[in-house]
């Protein structure tokens, strides 16, 4: 807490935050799936008793402190895995380099889904390494990975990787049954959810992937849509540089996926070149603004610089 001041943070993004204060006062969230949901669910959680006790002034702190040991499990994690595949000096190494890296010291000042996901794909991946492939090995697996799909969806190809590679090294069928029901059990439970609470509007874990597919394949500035008695954007920090014109505007809510799939589908079918210009979007991100933008707080742009170019 020395070197940081959270409440800037949460000024300039704190949709996480404002939502999980909302949901565990009791209050319906309209725009409740347009960032996945889980994390803001988990978060509510921990609000819902500090308001019993009237402590929610303190939220921001409690939360930073429940989520640097969340932190430390994943490095521990992390550390067995080093452990396992090389040697307890490697291990070692990588677990000091973890320790003083600043961007994940900085990142457990905001209130990010990537807080939540960091320690469930590690302790799942801890399980995968360094746990006998025995149906309970495909239960963990599949519950931490699960919950990991919820608070990241863009994880989930990568659970499609995982089958086929456990397929190819041929991993215990048990496991690996046991891994595909339980993950979907996970899947499933958050889609009724969503269902319900958004008296069927959304029928998925989350309504931002149709809107983010656009966006990236149509390389807009932002998507808006308008509507009679809403209106909701998204804008990718990548792009906040891109000129105005470059917005885009509809009267579709982004629970309707499969519009602004078509959207992004018709975006390439027009400027097929971009299959290949696309692969230009990893120097964008590299020297790109981070969300939160922070201009103010001491050392960050230096330490932002230094830490990119490691």
């Amino acid at each position: 807490f020395i070197f940081t001041k959270p409440e800037l943070y949460l000024m300039l993004d704190d949709g996480y935050d404002q939502r999980a204060l909302q949901i565990a006062s009791g209050q319906w969230q309209v725009f409740s799936t347009y960032w996945p949901p889980f994390t803001h669910l988990i978060l509510s959680l921990i609000y819902r008793p500090l308001i019993w006790l009237g402590i929610i002034d303190w939220h921001t702190k409690i939360n930073m402190i429940i989520f640097a040991f969340l932190y430390m499990i994943g490095f521990w994690c992390i550390y067995k895995i080093v452990e396992k595949l090389l040697s307890k000096e490697a291990a070692l190494l990588v677990l000091v380099v973890l320790i003083f890296w600043y961007p994940l010291i900085f990142m457990n000042y905001i209130i990010f889904s990537e807080n939540l996901f960091f320690p469930l794909f590690f302790a799942g991946l801890y399980f995968v390494i360094l746990k006998p492939q025995k149906l309970l090995t495909g239960i963990w697996v599949g519950l931490f990975w699960g919950l990991a799909v919820l608070a990241r969806p863009i994880f989930a190809p990568t659970l499609a990787f995982f089958f086929i590679w456990a397929l190819f090294c041929k991993v215990n069928w048990k496991m690996l049954a046991a891994f595909v029901l339980t993950t979907g059990i996970v899947v499933a439970s958050m889609m009724a959810f969503n269902f319900w609470y958004t008296n069927g509007g959304e029928k998925s874990i989350s309504s931002n992937g149709g809107v983010n597919f656009a966006m990236a394949w149509c390389d807009a500035k932002s998507i808006q849509f308008n509507s009679n008695q809403n209106w909701f954007f998204f804008e990718p920090p990548a792009n906040v540089n891109y000129p105005e014109s470059k917005r885009m505007f509809t009267n579709q809510p982004f629970e309707n996926q499969g519009y602004y799939y078509k959207m992004g589908l018709n975006c390439l079918k027009n400027r097929p070149q971009r299959l290949y210009e696309n692969f230009s979007s990893v120097m964008k991100l590299f020297n790109s603004s981070l969300i939160p933008i922070i201009t103010n707080v001491d050392g960050w742009e230096a330490f932002r610089i230094l830490f990119k170019l490691l």
